[in-house]
């Protein structure tokens, strides 16, 4: 080997260290871009419709029965 070869030629250990401290870098960019992409989800998604996801039996009969008085009441002078 010459010379220039034994300089740039590095140990299995030199190697290991190297590709442990890429690994671990590359880690914590994925894990800091994973954080961004579940702040960015963090607020609730808009519902259409109506929902049983965290049902209230006595509001929702509440607003029920209100949503029927103002419909009847509609049809009356």
């Amino acid at each position: 080997m010459s010379q220039e070869q034994q300089t740039t030629a590095r140990t299995d250990a030199e190697l290991a260290e190297y590709w442990k401290h890429q690994t671990i870098h590359y880690r914590n960019l994925a894990n800091n871009y994973l954080q961004q992409l579940l702040a960015l989800k963090n607020k609730p998604e808009r519902h259409y419709v109506k929902t049983t996801l965290h049902r209230d039996p006595t509001g929702t009969a509440a607003v029920n029965a209100v949503e029927k008085e103002r419909r009847n009441s509609k049809g009356q002078p």
